[in-house]
């Protein structure tokens, strides 16, 4: 098969000819038809995070079809089945995984995930544990499914954890891949939507899904720009979606007491600053009592739920998508990490 290797930090990828994963008991073989870049693939080129084995297929945003079936697999799974795939697979006992919260499984660690294997999406195929395909219907192209098990689904978590009301005011830091996606879900729940990012293309795409209001912080205060707009009180809720040291810090700082706050994006640098805001300028933690939820990933059953929205039209996951062949992975790495693109999906 084809696939583009990664070799270890900042090293291009290498598009290479190998040999076909074998099948083993309990497995799948899934031809992929498109294969989403994240911004934790960003992390992990920049060396931000550490990637085991080297060499390594990146990738963990997948759709494909089903194309080999192995011994132990049900019978409900065969050949040409249309699917996404779920990148962890999940112990299914624990107490996490009893109560719902298989993202947090408490064995997960020692169990197959696709950015710990060495097979990820940017191949032709790759090997997938049957319990983690997510069946696709037809009127979804797999291209597009491929966003939804992660750059879709790891914002509609996010949300479900914010607890959005209906006329309350969210702030989203950062409109790339899941930005873009927080700003869409956001309005649709109900909420007054302000979108903040740099770049003004990322603005108007904020807008095209649906931002009440945008700002670039390049030339505004973000901050003070949220309590003008909620007559000084701040915003309910912020998402900080970009991954910044200063974003994290503006999202606490624009949102009112007893407001929250809604950690989504990863960052390379340590948020300095947090634990030491003078009490006297914010009051951090104690006479504003914020609540600080980190979101990380998102659950088996919140996949379902967002291919059901997009089977129902609900959402777009085509606004802001870009479709490249796997050959120009590097350019469209470079490109992603310079905010020229939004979501990207390679086809190999």
């Amino acid at each position: 098969m084809k696939a583009a290797l990664f070799h270890g930090a900042k090293k291009p990828f290498q598009i290479t000819e190998m040999a076909d994963p074998e099948l083993k008991d309990g497995y799948v073989i899934v031809r992929i038809k498109g294969a989403g870049i994240c911004g934790g693939d960003l992390h992990r080129y920049s060396g931000g995070i550490k990637v085991e084995p080297l060499p390594h297929i990146m990738g963990h945003q997948i759709a494909g079809v089903v194309e080999k079936v192995g011994p132990g697999v049900p019978d409900t799974i065969i050949p040409d089945m249309r699917v996404a795939i779920l990148p962890f697979d999940s112990c299914g006992v624990c107490q996490n995984c009893r109560k719902g919260m298989d993202n947090l499984c408490l064995y997960l660690s020692q169990r197959w995930n696709l950015t710990g294997n060495f097979y990820g999406g940017f191949a032709e195929l790759v090997p997938v544990p049957y319990r983690c395909l997510v069946p696709i219907p037809e009127s979804i192209s797999l291209v597009e499914a491929a966003s939804l098990t992660d750059a879709v689904a790891t914002p509609y978590h996010a949300l479900r954890l914010a607890g959005i009301q209906l006329g309350e005011t969210a702030v989203v830091f950062g409109i790339g891949d899941l930005g873009s996606a927080v700003v869409q879900l956001a309005r649709s729940q109900g909420a007054r939507v302000i979108a903040v990012d740099v770049l003004e293309d990322k603005l108007k795409l904020a807008k095209m899904l649906g931002a009440d209001i945008t700002v670039n912080a390049a030339r505004t205060d973000p901050v003070a720009r949220v309590q003008e707009l909620t007559d000084g009180l701040g915003a309910q809720m912020a998402f900080e979606v970009a991954g910044r040291n200063d974003t994290t810090l503006a999202a606490i700082d624009c949102v009112r007491r007893g407001g929250r706050v809604i950690l989504v994006g990863a960052t390379d640098e340590p948020i300095s600053g947090f634990g030491t805001m003078p009490y006297s300028k914010t009051g951090f933690a104690l006479s504003r009592q914020l609540t600080l939820i980190a979101a990380w990933a998102m659950t088996s059953y919140e996949v379902q739920e967002v291919v059901n929205l997009r089977a129902l039209g609900l959402i777009n996951t085509g606004i802001g998508l870009s479709v490249l062949p796997l050959e120009e992975i590097n350019e469209a790495f470079h490109r992603k990490a310079q905010g020229e693109l939004t979501r990207v999906i390679l086809v190999p």
